[in-house]
């Protein structure tokens, strides 16, 4: 009996010899030398943002104002309010529109570069050379249990110049946005929302005729 199933066992292995390993070694190989492509893909994650929007109808024209005249009741106000310290080269009056931590950043920046006082008013003195400022939208934003109000505003020309005057192209207003934040029961402006998605795309959606728009976000 023993015999018997010694002989039967050898047999066995023979047949996995002869039959069943040679398709391992095969499918071993075949794998070795798998003609593979890659293709760079990715997925991307979107969050949700949720917006206040509203849009000035008539636009605000800006009407500068004395220093003796500053008010910070509202947002719309402390933009004409900082707008004015721009107009009157009063750096003292422009910083005392930011925030207290705010104020510490652009010190510690200006330091950095080497950047002065006279430096920012030789800035504002070109941008509002026969300049006048619009306020056109609004938007309440609120993050980690605080209210943000992001003003957009535009930089138009007085003269509408053209920027070639061939083709009798005007000229493309400059438009931008500025964050406040309440402290002190006044509005200041705030630099917090820097890297944020909704001020780095807030004018897009402003433009938009959608209620809402998809941004991709970016995978780290």
């Amino acid at each position: 009996m023993i015999k018997k199933l010694g002989i039967s066992l050898f047999i066995i292995l023979i047949y996995i010899f002869q039959n069943v390993y040679p398709d391992i070694v095969r499918s071993q190989e075949q794998g070795n030398n798998l003609n593979i492509q890659f293709q760079d893909k990715s997925i991307i994650m979107e969050n949700i943002y949720s917006v206040k929007v509203a849009e000035y109808k008539p636009p605000i024209i800006i009407n500068f104002l004395k220093k003796s005249e500053s008010t910070y009741n509202t947002p719309e106000e402390s933009v004409i309010t900082q707008s004015s310290a721009m107009w009157n080269q009063d750096y003292e009056w422009w910083l005392e529109g930011w925030s207290e931590k705010s104020r510490i950043t652009i010190k510690q920046r200006d330091e950095e570069i080497k950047r002065t006082p006279e430096d920012w008013k030789r800035r504002w003195k070109e941008i509002l050379k026969e300049k006048f400022i619009e306020l056109n939208y609004r938007a309440d934003y609120f993050k980690n249990g605080k209210l943000y109000v992001l003003i957009g505003y535009k930089l138009k020309d007085k003269k509408n110049k053209y920027i070639n005057k061939e083709e009798k192209k005007e000229q493309k207003d400059f438009e931008s946005v500025l964050v406040f934040e309440r402290e002190n029961l006044k509005w200041f402006a705030v630099q917090e929302l820097m890297e944020d998605p909704v001020f780095n795309n807030i004018l897009t959606l402003w433009h938009s005729e959608e209620l809402s728009i998809k941004i991709p976000k970016k995978m780290n």
